[in-house]
């Protein structure tokens, strides 16, 4: 199966919208016959204007990054850039004496980790949407009551920790949905 990515085009089109030409698609059998046209832009007829949304059975997902691939879910957290203003993953140390003075042994502090930005249409496989989300924010586009999607955590890890008791005994539990590994647009 074939793919290509109109990401960047429908980008510029949002920026300069005088510039959108359109996008034309063709299918074509075997014999070279077109099975299917879609025509867009200025001449197509206003209520034969076409949505085109794809989605995919891929669980890897691709990141894009100064023109190199990578798989984004291995590496959770690797491909934080302080600058973008898209849904990515941010540093959080959490310090537990400065809340919890006294109570906690180990660890004294460790990164939770926390998602915001951005959710931008299109939706891009980097944010890691839900079907959901593209169809809610391609509905947001046209409907102002729909609200966009969100920027939220899509996987957690555990943390170990060591604490007093209030009857003073110490006690190791692992603490599940600790540490944001990855996040998405949801």
């Amino acid at each position: 199966m074939d793919s290509f990515d109109v990401t960047r085009a429908v980008q510029h089109w949002l920026k300069k919208p005088s510039q959108n030409f359109g996008l034309q698609v063709h299918l074509i059998a075997n014999d070279d016959h077109p099975v299917f046209q879609l025509n867009s832009g200025e001449h197509a007829a206003p209520d034969s204007k076409p949505l085109l949304v794809t989605f995919s059975n891929n669980k890897a997902r691709r990141v894009h990054d100064h023109g190199e691939q990578r798989d984004s879910e291995s590496s959770p957290g690797k491909n934080y850039d302080s600058n973008s203003r898209y849904c990515q993953r941010h540093p959080l140390t959490v310090e537990f004496d400065q809340y919890w003075p006294g109570v906690f042994i180990a660890p004294k502090q460790y990164n939770a980790y926390y998602c915001s930005g951005e959710c931008a249409f299109p939706l891009s496989d980097s944010v890691n949407p839900t079907r959901h989300a593209v169809i809610q924010t391609i509905v947001a586009l046209h409907n102002s009551e729909v609200p966009p999607v969100c920027c939220s955590p899509t996987k957690f890890s555990p943390i170990s920790v060591l604490f007093f008791r209030d009857d003073g005994s110490a006690v190791k539990q692992d603490w599940q949905e600790m540490i944001v590994e990855s996040c998405g647009c949801r």
